[in-house]
């Protein structure tokens, strides 16, 4: 062992101490490329990348056979309603109270289902309680007289949806009081039984009507209304009562004729007959009209026909009338409704019964301009006596309108010529009440209007209107020759305010005096008016309204003053 161990150490150490020798080998051989099967790319292949090919196939088509029963039938157009827009909420009521001591009530209920019908009961109340200082014409001398109104209305309206035709009724209870003279009662010789006017009218109108709105049928309506009226006033014939009832029947038919064409057809009866008192007044009219519309495409607007009334008024020497009233419109629609140039002709009958002329002027009397020589012995003459004659007026109106492209700026002109016959020219007795006289007149008049609504919420409107005519001899005309209205309406998500201006310039009317005549004249008055809506819950509203803020001196009636300034305030509540 101990001498493998030696010889292993003498080998190695031997091998280290001996002469190193280098060695190098060049090997040379010669180079032959390798070309490996290529590897195929994993990608999407895109179409693009594809031959397009285009086989050659033959191929029959065959069609099947298609059958069906599918059938037409009539059903009800959709159509918006009075009700959809009106009523969104079942019941309203209006309340306020205001200075001087006034009242206001405004109230409906109501309910409607589209498939049966509708019932709708409301009531409308307006009140005025104070006293109004005024200048007493025969002594001229101030004081503070009563002036007292009240204006109250009852009523139902019903009806029930049979297919295309809807049957209504709609009636009514009113009673007016009214409590004022413009002379004063705290002079011993001017005593005088004050008269309260106080009359009270029941009316009723039946409908069986089409809606008139789809005239590729024709549409049709029928319509009865009566209505009876009674004078309960003091009146200065002790004893004396003053009634009237009116009726009238009226049948419309519609229809479309060609394509864009119409055809309005209208018959109808009035009837006014004077009871007690009145009854030597009778007047019935026979109507008829006849209209033909036609637009085409929104360019052309035209519409001509006639009205036809036979008027049968009793009364002595007098034979009956019969008036025809042409209907005509033709309009050209410019740039769409941009400029909109038009001529018109139209007219109307107005009937001059007792009821009527009291419904316009609530101070009219029983009694014509004889019934006083002196307060205290009065002679009588009933009005009755002297019926009027209805008035017809024949209007002729050239005139423009339009609006700009974006619709915020609207506009309105006209000239109207107006013919009147046997119209109404009212004349104050003893200053105290009224009556009137007819007489044909003819009228001017000029009209204008402008419109701007730069925002949703805003709105503000001018208009002015000019009436030029030349006085009766005998009476005067009470009626302003120019007129000017202006407002501006805002309406916030929270509140709504407006605020109007109504300026009149001065009027005259004819006054007689212990059988002197005489001329009143009506100052011109501006007539400003504040409102002011706070919507406090989507169902609750308090509002504020001023009128005559100015403390204007307005007369509606010779001698007859309106209240100053005042205001109401009040809630409105719909549920």
């Amino acid at each position: 062992m101990k001498r493998t161990f030696l010889l292993i150490c003498m080998l190695f150490f031997g091998a280290s101490l001996s002469a190193q020798v280098e060695k190098q080998v060049e090997v040379l051989k010669d180079y032959v490329p390798k070309l490996p099967h290529p590897k195929r790319l994993d990608v999407t292949v895109e179409s693009r990348d594809t031959i397009k090919m285009n086989p050659d196939v033959d191929y029959n088509i065959k069609p099947r056979v298609f059958s069906s029963a599918l059938t037409t039938h009539r059903f009800r157009p959709a159509e918006v309603t009075y009700w959809t827009l009106r009523h969104a909420y079942p019941f309203y009521v209006k309340a306020g109270v205001g200075y001087p001591i006034s009242t206001e009530v405004d109230a409906f209920a109501t309910t409607e289902r589209k498939d049966v019908g509708f019932l709708s009961v409301y009531f409308n109340h307006l009140g005025q309680f104070g006293k109004i200082k005024s200048l007493d014409p025969v002594y001229m001398t101030t004081f503070r007289g009563k002036a007292t109104k009240s204006e109250n209305r009852i009523g139902v309206n019903l009806g029930k949806y049979i297919s295309y035709y809807t049957l209504s009724l709609d009636a009514f209870y009113r009673s007016n009081i009214y409590t004022r003279y413009p002379l004063r009662d705290d002079i011993e010789e001017l005593q005088y039984p004050l008269r309260e006017i106080n009359f009270e009218n029941l009316s009723a109108k039946l409908s069986f009507s089409d809606a008139f709105s789809n005239l590729k049928r024709l549409n049709f309506g029928i319509e009865l209304g009566a209505e009876y009226f009674n004078d309960k006033s003091h009146c200065l014939v002790l004893g004396a009562k003053y009634r009237e009832l009116d009726w009238y029947a009226k049948i419309s038919m519609a229809v479309h004729a060609g394509k864009n064409g119409k055809v309005n057809f209208d018959l109808g009866f009035d009837s006014h007959m004077g009871l007690k008192e009145l009854s030597n007044y009778r007047d019935n009219v026979a109507n008829a009209s006849f209209i033909y519309s036609y637009a085409a495409g929104r360019k052309v607007d035209f519409r001509a026909g006639v009205k036809c009334f036979y008027d049968m008024l009793t009364r002595q020497n007098r034979k009956n009338d019969f008036y025809f009233i042409p209907e005509l419109y033709l309009g050209l629609n410019v740039g769409n409704g941009l400029f909109v140039p038009f001529v018109e002709v139209d007219g109307e009958l107005q009937n001059n019964s007792f009821y009527s002329m009291l419904q316009r002027n609530p101070y009219l009397a029983e009694l014509t301009s004889q019934m006083y020589s002196q307060y205290s012995t009065p002679t009588c003459t009933l009005l009755a006596s002297s019926l009027q004659p209805s008035t017809i007026i024949y209007n002729v109106r050239f005139g423009i309108d339009g609006h700009l492209k974006n619709g915020k700026f609207q506009y309105r002109a006209y000239a109207n010529y107006s013919h009147r016959r046997n119209e109404l020219l009212w004349y104050n007795v003893n200053r105290l009440f009224f009556s009137a006289t007819a007489k044909d007149m003819n009228m001017f008049t000029l009209f204008a209007s402008l419109g701007y609504k730069p925002l949703s919420e805003l709105k503000m409107d001018l208009a002015f209107e000019g009436n030029f005519y030349k006085s009766n001899l005998e009476m005067e005309y009470v009626k302003p020759k120019v007129k000017v209205s202006a407002s501006v309406d805002y309406k916030h998500r929270k509140f709504f305010t407006g605020i109007a201006l109504d300026v009149y310039s001065k009027s005259r009317c004819t006054s007689f005096y212990d059988g002197a005549k005489d001329v009143a004249v009506l100052p011109s008055y501006a007539n400003l008016r504040f409102n002011f809506d706070y919507f406090l819950k989507n169902n609750v509203t308090l509002y504020l309204n001023l009128d005559n803020i100015l403390n204007q001196n307005i007369y509606h009636y010779a001698f007859y003053k309106e209240y100053g300034i005042g205001f109401k305030v009040g809630v409105k509540v719909q549920f």
